[in-house]
Protein backbone atom coordinates (compact mmCIF):
# COMPACT_ATOMS: atom_id res chain seq x y z
CA UNK A 1 0.00 0.00 0.00
CA UNK A 2 2.14 2.98 -1.33
CA UNK A 3 1.00 6.43 -0.31
CA UNK A 4 2.31 9.42 -2.62
CA UNK A 5 0.10 11.83 -1.27
CA UNK A 6 -2.14 12.04 2.08
CA UNK A 7 -3.66 8.74 3.87
CA UNK A 8 -6.39 9.58 6.17
CA UNK A 9 -8.13 6.68 8.28
CA UNK A 10 -10.61 7.92 10.74
CA UNK A 11 -11.32 4.80 12.72
CA UNK A 12 -12.74 4.66 16.58
CA UNK A 13 -12.44 2.69 19.46
CA UNK A 14 -15.69 0.92 18.70
CA UNK A 15 -15.60 0.82 14.45
CA UNK A 16 -11.48 0.61 13.98
CA UNK A 17 -10.04 0.24 10.81
CA UNK A 18 -7.66 -2.92 10.48
CA UNK A 19 -5.20 -3.23 7.10
CA UNK A 20 -4.23 -6.90 7.00
CA UNK A 21 -3.90 -9.86 4.15
CA UNK A 22 -7.08 -11.12 3.09
CA UNK A 23 -6.55 -15.12 3.77
CA UNK A 24 -8.73 -14.87 6.76
CA UNK A 25 -8.73 -18.66 6.85
CA UNK A 26 -7.48 -20.57 9.79
CA UNK A 27 -3.68 -21.62 8.67
CA UNK A 28 -2.67 -18.11 7.27
CA UNK A 29 -5.06 -15.58 9.58
CA UNK A 30 -2.02 -15.38 11.97
CA UNK A 31 0.83 -15.50 9.43
CA UNK A 32 2.88 -12.45 9.62
CA UNK A 33 4.47 -11.21 6.11
CA UNK A 34 1.30 -12.22 4.09
CA UNK A 35 1.37 -8.65 2.47
CA UNK A 36 3.89 -6.05 2.09
CA UNK A 37 3.27 -3.01 4.03
CA UNK A 38 2.25 0.64 4.11
CA UNK A 39 4.88 2.58 2.75
CA UNK A 40 4.70 6.66 3.14
CA UNK A 41 6.95 7.69 0.47
CA UNK A 42 8.86 11.15 0.13
CA UNK A 43 6.07 13.41 -1.60
CA UNK A 44 3.62 11.84 1.14
CA UNK A 45 2.16 14.34 3.59
CA UNK A 46 -0.09 15.00 6.31
CA UNK A 47 -0.93 11.70 7.03
CA UNK A 48 -3.35 10.66 10.21
CA UNK A 49 -4.25 7.01 11.60
CA UNK A 50 -6.59 6.66 14.33
CA UNK A 51 -7.81 3.76 15.84
CA UNK A 52 -6.24 1.86 12.92
CA UNK A 53 -4.72 -1.68 13.24
CA UNK A 54 -2.32 -3.07 11.14
CA UNK A 55 -1.26 -6.31 11.69
CA UNK A 56 0.39 -9.50 9.81
CA UNK A 57 2.61 -7.90 7.21
CA UNK A 58 6.05 -8.14 5.87
CA UNK A 59 6.32 -4.44 7.13
CA UNK A 60 4.22 -2.11 9.16
CA UNK A 61 4.34 1.26 8.55
CA UNK A 62 7.36 2.58 6.63
CA UNK A 63 8.09 6.47 6.79
CA UNK A 64 10.38 7.97 3.87
CA UNK A 65 11.75 11.62 3.98
CA UNK A 66 9.92 14.60 6.07
CA UNK A 67 7.22 17.16 5.14
CA UNK A 68 7.29 20.22 5.69
CA UNK A 69 4.70 19.98 8.55
CA UNK A 70 5.13 17.62 11.81
CA UNK A 71 4.48 14.82 11.89
CA UNK A 72 4.39 13.10 8.52
CA UNK A 73 2.69 10.34 10.14
CA UNK A 74 0.14 10.65 13.18
CA UNK A 75 -0.33 7.77 15.07
CA UNK A 76 -3.77 8.35 17.72
CA UNK A 77 -4.60 4.98 19.72
CA UNK A 78 -3.27 2.27 16.70
CA UNK A 79 -2.18 -0.83 17.38
CA UNK A 80 0.88 -2.95 15.15
CA UNK A 81 1.09 -6.57 15.56
CA UNK A 82 2.83 -9.72 14.38
CA UNK A 83 4.57 -8.02 11.54
CA UNK A 84 7.61 -9.80 9.75
CA UNK A 85 10.34 -6.97 9.55
CA UNK A 86 9.39 -3.81 11.34
CA UNK A 87 6.22 -2.49 12.55
CA UNK A 88 7.13 0.81 12.43
CA UNK A 89 10.23 1.60 10.43
CA UNK A 90 11.56 5.09 9.24
CA UNK A 91 14.63 6.58 6.95
CA UNK A 92 14.70 10.27 7.39
CA UNK A 93 11.06 10.96 8.68
CA UNK A 94 8.86 12.44 11.23
CA UNK A 95 5.92 10.71 13.35
CA UNK A 96 3.96 11.74 16.68
CA UNK A 97 2.51 8.64 18.55
CA UNK A 98 0.20 8.16 21.02
CA UNK A 99 -1.62 5.76 23.15
CA UNK A 100 -0.63 3.13 20.38
CA UNK A 101 0.50 -0.59 21.22
CA UNK A 102 3.70 -1.91 18.98
CA UNK A 103 3.85 -5.61 19.48
CA UNK A 104 6.05 -8.69 18.52
CA UNK A 105 7.37 -7.76 15.42
CA UNK A 106 10.76 -8.46 14.00
CA UNK A 107 11.94 -4.97 14.65
CA UNK A 108 9.20 -2.82 16.78
CA UNK A 109 10.10 0.54 16.21
CA UNK A 110 13.10 1.39 14.10
CA UNK A 111 14.15 5.23 13.61
CA UNK A 112 17.18 5.48 11.20
CA UNK A 113 19.07 8.49 9.73
CA UNK A 114 17.66 11.26 11.77
CA UNK A 115 14.49 12.62 12.18
CA UNK A 116 11.62 14.17 14.31
CA UNK A 117 9.95 11.95 16.57
CA UNK A 118 7.61 11.95 19.74
CA UNK A 119 5.94 8.60 21.22
CA UNK A 120 4.29 9.18 24.30
CA UNK A 121 1.80 6.60 26.31
CA UNK A 122 2.84 4.03 23.89
CA UNK A 123 3.30 0.26 25.00
CA UNK A 124 6.33 -1.41 22.81
CA UNK A 125 6.94 -5.01 23.82
CA UNK A 126 7.80 -7.79 21.84
CA UNK A 127 8.14 -12.07 22.70
CA UNK A 128 9.18 -15.31 20.48
CA UNK A 129 6.52 -16.17 19.12
CA UNK A 130 6.40 -19.43 17.04
CA UNK A 131 6.51 -17.23 13.87
CA UNK A 132 9.11 -14.34 14.92
CA UNK A 133 11.87 -14.78 17.06
CA UNK A 134 12.92 -11.84 19.64
CA UNK A 135 16.16 -10.85 18.45
CA UNK A 136 16.20 -7.36 18.16
CA UNK A 137 15.60 -4.44 20.66
CA UNK A 138 12.03 -3.59 20.58
CA UNK A 139 13.08 0.34 19.79
CA UNK A 140 16.39 1.39 18.21
CA UNK A 141 17.41 4.36 17.02
CA UNK A 142 20.04 6.03 15.46
CA UNK A 143 21.11 9.16 13.11
CA UNK A 144 23.62 7.23 10.61
CA UNK A 145 23.77 5.81 7.26
CA UNK A 146 27.12 3.75 6.52
CA UNK A 147 25.99 1.90 3.47
CA UNK A 148 28.62 3.72 0.75
CA UNK A 149 30.01 5.77 3.04
CA UNK A 150 29.39 7.65 7.30
CA UNK A 151 26.88 10.03 6.51
CA UNK A 152 25.08 11.50 10.19
CA UNK A 153 21.83 13.22 10.15
CA UNK A 154 19.89 15.55 12.97
CA UNK A 155 17.80 14.03 15.69
CA UNK A 156 15.38 14.52 17.63
CA UNK A 157 13.34 12.11 19.70
CA UNK A 158 11.52 12.55 22.77
CA UNK A 159 9.74 9.27 24.64
CA UNK A 160 7.48 10.05 27.54
CA UNK A 161 5.16 7.34 29.51
CA UNK A 162 6.03 4.51 27.63
CA UNK A 163 7.11 0.98 28.20
CA UNK A 164 9.77 -0.97 26.19
CA UNK A 165 10.19 -4.30 27.15
CA UNK A 166 10.70 -7.69 25.67
CA UNK A 167 11.42 -11.06 27.25
CA UNK A 168 12.00 -14.94 25.41
CA UNK A 169 14.36 -13.80 23.07
CA UNK A 170 18.54 -12.91 23.39
CA UNK A 171 18.20 -9.32 23.54
CA UNK A 172 20.08 -7.45 26.75
CA UNK A 173 19.09 -4.00 25.76
CA UNK A 174 15.78 -3.57 24.48
CA UNK A 175 16.63 0.04 23.85
CA UNK A 176 19.15 0.99 21.36
CA UNK A 177 20.36 4.44 21.10
CA UNK A 178 23.37 5.03 18.21
CA UNK A 179 24.87 8.26 17.80
CA UNK A 180 27.53 9.36 15.56
CA UNK A 181 29.03 12.47 13.93
CA UNK A 182 28.81 16.34 15.20
CA UNK A 183 25.05 16.67 13.87
CA UNK A 184 22.19 17.95 16.49
CA UNK A 185 21.18 14.89 18.02
CA UNK A 186 18.38 15.61 21.20
CA UNK A 187 16.97 12.50 22.77
CA UNK A 188 14.66 12.63 25.60
CA UNK A 189 13.11 9.62 27.91
CA UNK A 190 11.19 10.99 30.54
CA UNK A 191 8.82 8.86 32.46
CA UNK A 192 9.32 5.14 30.79
CA UNK A 193 9.78 2.15 31.69
CA UNK A 194 12.21 -0.54 29.83
CA UNK A 195 14.28 -2.73 29.87
CA UNK A 196 18.32 -2.99 29.24
CA UNK A 197 22.01 -4.35 30.44
CA UNK A 198 23.93 -1.64 29.49
CA UNK A 199 23.55 1.81 30.51
CA UNK A 200 21.68 4.21 28.19
CA UNK A 201 23.88 6.98 26.42
CA UNK A 202 23.18 9.39 23.93
CA UNK A 203 19.91 10.13 25.96
CA UNK A 204 18.83 12.57 28.77
CA UNK A 205 17.12 10.56 30.91
CA UNK A 206 14.39 11.79 33.46
CA UNK A 207 11.93 9.88 36.22
CA UNK A 208 12.65 6.27 34.69
CA UNK A 209 12.32 2.90 35.17
CA UNK A 210 14.78 0.79 33.83
CA UNK A 211 14.53 -3.28 34.60
CA UNK A 212 10.98 -3.08 36.41
CA UNK A 213 8.82 -5.51 34.77
CA UNK A 214 5.98 -3.95 33.56
CA UNK A 215 3.46 -7.02 35.30
CA UNK A 216 1.65 -7.72 31.83
CA UNK A 217 -1.78 -9.18 32.73
CA UNK A 218 -1.20 -12.23 30.87
CA UNK A 219 1.02 -13.31 28.05
CA UNK A 220 0.72 -17.17 26.94
CA UNK A 221 3.23 -17.43 24.01
CA UNK A 222 2.32 -20.60 23.53
CA UNK A 223 -1.43 -20.23 23.38
CA UNK A 224 -0.94 -17.21 21.36
CA UNK A 225 -2.12 -14.61 23.97
CA UNK A 226 -1.34 -11.58 25.02
CA UNK A 227 -2.83 -9.08 27.18
CA UNK A 228 -0.45 -5.69 27.69
CA UNK A 229 -3.37 -3.94 30.23
CA UNK A 230 -1.17 -3.88 33.36
CA UNK A 231 -4.63 -4.03 35.56
CA UNK A 232 -3.25 -6.79 38.59
CA UNK A 233 -1.54 -6.76 41.81
CA UNK A 234 0.46 -3.37 41.70
CA UNK A 235 1.90 -2.86 38.25
CA UNK A 236 4.79 -0.85 38.74
CA UNK A 237 3.77 1.74 35.92
CA UNK A 238 0.77 3.09 37.53
CA UNK A 239 0.45 6.44 38.49
CA UNK A 240 4.39 6.42 37.04
CA UNK A 241 3.63 8.75 34.47
CA UNK A 242 3.79 12.92 33.86
CA UNK A 243 1.07 14.91 33.04
CA UNK A 244 1.07 15.23 28.87
CA UNK A 245 -2.44 16.21 28.07
CA UNK A 246 -3.55 13.23 26.77
CA UNK A 247 -6.80 12.44 28.47
CA UNK A 248 -7.74 9.56 27.48
CA UNK A 249 -6.06 5.67 26.73
CA UNK A 250 -6.10 3.17 23.47
CA UNK A 251 -9.34 1.31 25.48
CA UNK A 252 -11.10 5.47 25.31
CA UNK A 253 -11.20 4.87 28.75
CA UNK A 254 -10.24 8.54 31.07
CA UNK A 255 -6.36 9.07 32.25
CA UNK A 256 -6.31 10.65 35.74
CA UNK A 257 -4.74 13.64 37.29
CA UNK A 258 -1.51 10.61 37.63
CA UNK A 259 -1.66 9.23 34.47
CA UNK A 260 -0.06 5.32 34.04
CA UNK A 261 3.30 4.52 32.34
CA UNK A 262 1.78 2.76 28.91
CA UNK A 263 -0.97 2.35 26.38
CA UNK A 264 -3.59 1.54 28.94
CA UNK A 265 -4.91 3.11 32.22
CA UNK A 266 -5.48 1.63 35.02
CA UNK A 267 -9.49 2.13 35.58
Amino acid sequence: FIVEGTLVCNGTKKDSITFQGDRLDADYKDLPGSWPGIYFNTSSKNNKLTYTIVKNGYQGLVTIGLSSVFPKLDLQSCTINNIYESGIATVTSSIRAVNCLVTNCGNNVLLTKGGNYSFTHCTVASYATSYIPHKKPVIAINNWDSTKQLETFDMNTTLTNCIFWGENGNIDDEVVISKKGNNTFQALMENNLYKVKNTLSNVNLLNNLPNVVPMFDSVDVYRGYFDFHCTLKNPPGVNKGKLAGILTDLDGKPRDSKPDIGCYEKQ
